[in-house]
């Protein structure tokens, strides 16, 4: 769940966007390739200590909004990435880089995406 949207469950409602969507979608994508070791559902095999086990432990939903938020900010959740993914690495950081500039509003979000995808420049 995005950010934004776990901040406001006890506030004001927040309209929910396309970017909330994107959002979500790096977050699940990021455990996918955190917790699985490769296909038909391997389950990774260590038991270090993820950046991202905060995205999910606990009922406190402030506190996992602001660990999601913390680990895009430090690119810690890139670390936990299992070698089977690891070739989706440079891709998945583009990604978080899009969510990161939407959470601190630095820019358009989609701007990145769209010159990557353009072929004008990656960022």
């Amino acid at each position: 769940m995005a950010v934004e949207l776990l901040r406001a469950v006890n506030n004001k409602p927040v309209k929910h966007t396309v970017a909330h969507d994107l959002e979500s979608f790096v977050y699940l994508l990021c455990w996918i390739v955190t917790f699985f070791a490769g296909p038909e559902s391997q389950h990774r095999k260590d038991s270090t200590k993820l950046a991202i086990e905060g995205w999910y432990t606990g009922n406190d939903l402030l506190a996992i909004a602001n660990n999601k938020e913390g680990c895009m900010a430090s690119a810690s959740h890139l670390e936990g990435i299992t070698s089977y993914y690891r070739v989706l690495s440079a891709c998945i950081g583009m990604l978080s880089e899009l969510v990161r500039c939407q959470l601190y509003a630095q820019r358009l979000a989609h701007g990145p995406a769209l010159n990557y995808f353009v072929g004008s420049k990656r960022p």
